[in-house]
């Protein structure tokens, strides 16, 4: 399998919109998405940060906040 324009192009659409690799793989469809991941790398493609939930974060802090304001 090669890339040609039409894959490259539909690669960086489904990219900037936050399609996952797999899913660009499965949608592009004769490409792994390990070869999907390498594509992006090789055309400077923003890397894509998962970030730990914001909430579940704070939800733990409060309770650490509370557990420390506790008197006995």
């Amino acid at each position: 399998m090669s890339w040609n324009e039409e894959k490259i192009s539909k690669l960086k659409e489904l990219w900037g919109k936050g399609s996952t690799a797999s899913q660009i793989a499965e949608i592009i469809g004769e490409v792994s998405r390990n070869a999907v991941i390498g594509k992006a790398h090789r055309l400077n493609l923003s890397a894509k940060i998962k970030t730990r939930n914001t909430s579940s974060s704070q939800n733990f802090l409060h309770l650490f906040d509370i557990s420390y304001s506790i008197q006995p």
